[in-house]
């Protein structure tokens, strides 16, 4: 990944997931993130690294389907020199 697409992204993310306990600390975030101007969702700690979780799950899930549709893990692995891995049945 690129440096500079790293901090566009950064810069540019489609929210922002602020999770504290108490009014003190909302206030705190909130007014750090002020200048940002994209979508704030406050909620609890707990809910905002479940948050977390699930959208990285989901990043990690698009990211998958793109390299195994239509083959395209091989037009990554092949021109790299690495291996084809094969599936595995782990019942």
């Amino acid at each position: 990944m690129l440096v500079c697409q790293s901090r566009y992204d950064i810069l540019h993310a489609s929210r922002i997931v602020i999770g504290a306990e108490d009014d003190y600390d909302r206030t705190k975030l909130t007014e750090r993130y002020k200048d940002f101007a994209m979508l704030k969702l406050i909620t609890n700690r707990r809910s905002a690294e479940m948050i977390k979780y699930v959208s990285n799950d989901f990043l990690a899930l698009k990211i998958s389907h793109i390299l195994l549709e239509e083959g395209a893990i091989v037009r990554v692995y092949e021109p790299a020199g690495m291996e084809r891995f094969e599936e595995h049945s782990y019942a």
